[in-house]
């Protein structure tokens, strides 16, 4: 059993945790209220969870029960104080508990956590200066049972000075310090950063930007020294002519990157992406394409990319997060950030899954290159490190199923952002300390003509080369993508209008030359207010020494409004793909669906899907899916809402059927009480699975400082070794003031 301190207090136990954050927010208070800041703010969590659970084997009858309770407790308080009209002086601390008991068959062990992170900061904000200076500290101590306590400490320090001229070029100077260490000395790295960052707009039509980082890493435990030297420009430019009917927009970037890297040493060389990709798929092999999402490669990791992977994810389906590296790259190394701390047995639950494509389209085959389980989960900053051997790509995604609720702890993480994507490089085992060069040019040209007021037409161009110099290899790498683009949007009428793009791309990796050739019309014809119509044609083609691949596809959706409060789509498509060294497939979708609102308090939605891939050349057999999707939203009263979802799929000659419910209440008129019923079907078919969730919620806003959610949730999940029944209660309690 883990070490414990119990005082007596009127004849009871009292935790020396409890006292100790107790006394500690006691004496910030008092220290704050002496100051007397501006604001105080003080936060306190509480939250109990208890899980049990029956795992029974199928196939001898052997049983397992098991039980689990987490008890969380957070404290934390923030105050500011302006000590003249520009200087601000803030800090606070953030004190937090977590214990966790689980009993499994007789067997008990439990393990605690303790998170002490203060922090003090101090801003100088006016018109032309800018500067601050910011301390803060963590510290994470473990306890479990039968093994060995541990204690890590991370300390960061930062300052920064600004100077913001009018019409001059403004600067920003920042040093960065963090150094992380454990007890054990299996952990001792100190991080050095400097930073210069410059802007300058001269006018309406110009803008220059410099930026400049040095990184010195070092870590005493394998005893190296990664030194970063990292040079950006960029040049913008944007204008219109001819009384507004030509616009132009250009820029050019230049990346300069040199690394000093050690004999025998792991080094994470930084890929610099082009893009972020998400979407919300359960076909993760091919398309739709994924959608572009900047927040992934914003360089913030405590904002939401608006990707949830905890239990108010869409469990339904999974989620996808992708890269455009710009070229294709070599990348070994992908780490994900989320906005909060996991548990041990939270983080391990994840199965992340590797895949890479060549492009980015509705008819992309996406190949999977591995599977990470578990993937590392870092002690003090919150993200994953999902490695995998080395892949040349231009595109890359990994793909996760959002939390189980069966997961031990599970329902304290209703929501886990994902706040950023980087990739990485790693490179190991150098034979001697050696320097890494890359240079990346990047240049864009666009212009859009309006040559009527029914017709617009446009080109653009894209060049971007990288080259790199390994001091420890005989070779030059050298990598260049160019392309070329032509776009139409005409208006023929009031009935019928076009969109028309045919795209060249031209890419080299050293002395191998691949072509592409992507294009695209679509003929929109809107007959009647209450009909229309939307022809879409695309292909591909790529070429290259091994021969040439094609992809074509014509797709024709059909709305129309049938009555007030009536509409419904009709959507046909048909796909060919002569894919090298894969063979010959043609693929036809018809998807129809209707939306009927027979009364203000009712909505009925029905759609149905069939996908029918005939495979004319190759090994892989044919295969046709239907699904059927059925959805009812009923609101009686104000206060009440019903949901019903009904999915019946049919995939190789198999039938399942998934089915969610929820009733909603809201007894008072300022939702101050809001009571909910659910129950949830999830198809995990990665492991043959399906779970079944559903049980009460009970969220109640008691004061503007008080809040309390309460839920309990039943769980049955069986596949053809066990089946799992599972129930949890969980009740959480926050105060703010």
């Amino acid at each position: 059993m883990p070490m414990r301190w119990w005082w007596w207090v009127s004849d009871k136990p009292v935790c020396r945790s409890c006292l100790l954050a107790a006394l500690l927010l006691g004496l910030l208070c008092l220290c704050v209220a002496e100051a007397r800041a501006d604001n105080l703010r003080l936060r306190t969590q509480w939250e109990a969870t208890n899980t049990e659970s029956e795992i029974t084997n199928k196939l001898n009858g052997n049983r397992i029960d098991t039980e689990s309770t987490r008890l969380f407790q957070q404290y934390n308080l923030d105050f500011s104080k302006t000590l003249y009209p520009h200087l601000n002086v803030l800090g606070g601390v953030l004190y937090q508990l977590t214990d966790v008991e689980s009993v499994a068959n007789d067997l008990q062990s439990e393990s605690d956590e303790t998170i002490l992170r203060p922090f003090v900061r101090i801003d100088l904000n006016n018109p032309v200066y800018r500067a601050g200076a910011e301390f803060r500290r963590t510290e994470i101590e473990t306890d479990v049972t039968g093994g060995i306590g541990t204690q890590d400490v991370r300390d960061e320090f930062d300052v920064f000075l600004g100077w913001l001229p009018a019409g001059l070029p403004n600067f920003t100077v920042r040093y960065n310090q963090v150094q992380t260490a454990d007890e054990f000395n299996t952990r001792d790295t100190l991080e050095k950063t400097y930073t210069l960052e410059s802007v300058y707009n001269p006018g309406d039509n110009w803008r220059f930007y410099y930026y400049f980082q040095r990184d010195e890493d070092e870590d005493s435990i394998r005893n190296t020294l990664v030194l970063t030297d990292r040079h950006t420009g960029r040049i913008n430019y944007g204008r219109r002519f001819l009384e507004n009917r030509l616009a132009l927009n250009t820029g050019y970037q230049i990346d300069y990157t040199r690394l000093e890297l050690p004999a025998r040493g792991e080094v994470d060389t930084v890929i610099t992406p082009t893009q972020g990709l998400s979407s919300i798929d359960d076909t993760p092999q091919d398309g739709p394409t994924l959608s572009n999402n900047p927040a992934l490669i914003d360089g913030n990791v405590t904002i939401s990319a608006g990707l949830d992977i905890g239990l108010g994810g869409d469990e339904t389906t999974l989620t996808n997060i992708g890269l455009d590296l710009g070229l294709p790259t070599d990348i070994n190394k992908i780490r994900v950030w989320v906005d909060r701390r996991l548990t041990a047995a939270v983080a391990d639950s994840f199965s992340w899954v590797v895949y890479t494509s060549p492009d980015n389209l509705d008819t992309s085959i996406w190949t999977q290159v591995a599977t990470v389980f578990p993937a590392p989960f870092d002690t003090f900053e919150n993200r994953f490190d999902i490695t995998f051997p080395t892949e040349m790509t231009r595109f890359i995604k990994v793909v996760v199923r959002p939390l189980s609720p069966l997961v031990p702890g599970a329902a304290g993480f209703p929501n886990i952002f994902i706040t950023e994507m980087e990739p990485f490089l790693t490179l190991l085992g150098l034979p001697f300390t050696a320097e890494q060069e890359t240079v990346d040019h990047n240049f864009n040209l666009a212009l859009t003509g309006r040559i009527s007021s029914r017709t617009t037409a446009g080109y653009d161009l894209n060049w971007r080369t990288r080259k790199q110099d390994f001091a420890f290899l005989p070779i030059t790498d050298e990598r260049s993508e160019l392309s070329n683009g032509l776009f139409l949007r005409h208006i023929f009428s009031r009935v019928f209008s076009t969109n028309a793009r045919l795209l060249r791309t031209d890419t080299t990796v050293n002395d191998d030359t691949v072509v592409d050739y992507t294009y695209g019309l679509s003929l929109r014809a809107d007959y009647l207010k209450t009909f229309s119509q939307t022809l879409n044609f695309s292909g591909t083609r790529t070429e290259l020494d091994g021969g040439t691949g094609a992809t074509d596809s014509v797709f024709l959706r059909s709305n129309a409004i049938l009555y007030r409060d009536w509409s419904a789509f009709l959507d046909l498509g048909y796909s060919r793909e002569d894919l090298l060294d894969i063979g010959r497939q043609n693929t036809t979708t018809v998807r129809l669906g209707t939306n009927l609102v027979p009364h203000r308090t009712l909505t009925l939605n029905l759609d149905a899907t069939l996908r029918s891939v005939e495979n004319v050349v190759g090994q892989a057999e044919d295969f046709t899916d239907i699904d059927y999707n059925f959805q009812v939203f009923f609101t009686p009263y104000p206060a009440v809402s019903l949901f019903g979802k009904v999915t019946l799929r049919d995939r190789d000659d198999e039938t399942t059927t998934v089915q969610n419910y929820s009733v909603n209440w809201s007894p008072f008129p300022d939702g101050a009480i809001q009571f909910s019923l659910t129950y949830a079907e999830i198809l995990r078919p990665e492991e043959d699975r399906r779970d079944r969730n559903y049980g009460p919620f009970l969220a109640w806003t008691i004061s503007r400082h008080l809040q309390l959610e309460t839920l309990y949730t039943l769980t049955e999940a069986e596949d053809p070794l066990q089946k799992i029944d599972s129930r949890t209660f969980r009740s959480e309690l926050i105060f703010t003031w």
